[in-house]
């Protein structure tokens, strides 16, 4: 069995290195669903890396994205996502209007987290037109945690300059700190999935949600809850004044010609429908 599992680790290792020349990845999409009425009422899409070799068939982000960041071509990687991103980006914004709110969020690694994001970023920007007011990038409290803490602070400064929104990913799985919470440049906080999953088994959890609720509306961050996949799981969110949620039960990943069906019709969740799944 060892040997099997290293045997399928150095074959997806050796085969992700010509993977972007290939041609085998593609991004789908998957929507922040705007939960309360006000201010905080955003249209904002995940940008999800996905890669379907020929031979290995769907290679999952949690296989092969550890292995990039061990390998290095993590950075590869991202320059892709970031410039396709930002030409779908682009595209979206010729069929929105200007004062339309629609962000589209980009996925970072704790390696990414340098000066080469910023050139880079700059580029993609320039060569492509995309707005980046409508550009957000998320890292993972881990990621935070792999890198030095002012180094990655100063970084995420440097890109709401630039007009970026910056999300939290993952809250509450690595070693939250109320310190870094407030040091870090933030506009979003997504509070991960564990969490909501939990909440009918242990009411402490309940305490957990309210309790990142209020801090998140108390230091003017969005607050999203990521894993909503049952009627009675969203109901409780919303309950609680979070501003966003995302899951199945509201859309899968999907690919971008979704995105435009979401942009003209809307996707929003009818919260009256909800009264009877309210805790």
């Amino acid at each position: 069995a060892l040997r099997e599992q290293v045997a399928r680790r150095n074959q997806v290792e050796a085969q992700l290195r010509g993977a972007v020349t290939r041609g085998e990845l593609h991004l789908n999409f998957q929507p922040f669903v705007p939960l309360q009425q006000g201010p905080y009422d955003l249209v904002a899409v995940e940008a999800l890396l996905r890669w379907t070799h020929p031979d290995l068939g769907r290679v999952g982000p949690d296989e092969f994205i550890p292995l990039a960041e061990r390998n290095g071509t993590i950075e590869q990687l991202g320059a892709w996502v970031l410039h396709e991103v930002c030409v779908q980006l682009a595209a979206w914004q010729r069929d929105l209007p200007a004062d339309r709110p629609f962000t589209v969020f980009v996925n970072l690694s704790a390696v990414q987290l340098n000066d080469r994001l910023l050139a880079m970023i700059d580029r993609c920007l320039e060569r492509t037109g995309a707005d980046p007011h409508r550009l957000g990038f998320e890292i993972t409290e881990t990621a935070v945690l792999a890198a030095d803490d002012a180094a990655v602070v100063a970084l995420l400064g440097r890109l709401r300059e630039r007009g970026c929104q910056i999300a939290l990913d993952d809250f509450g799985t690595g070693y939250s700190s109320l310190s870094r919470l407030r040091a870090t440049p933030l506009d979003l906080l997504k509070l991960d999935g564990s969490f909501v999953n939990r909440r009918s088994a242990d009411g402490r959890e309940q305490a957990i949600l309210t309790a990142v609720s209020q801090l998140a509306r108390e230091m003017d961050i969005q607050v999203l809850a990521e894993g909503i996949e049952t009627q009675e799981q969203l109901a409780a969110v919303t309950a609680l004044g979070f501003d966003l949620a995302q899951g199945y039960l509201l859309a899968r990943p999907s690919p971008p010609g979704s995105v435009c069906g979401w942009l003209a019709d809307g996707l929003s969740i009818p919260l009256a429908e909800l009264a009877s799944h309210a805790p």
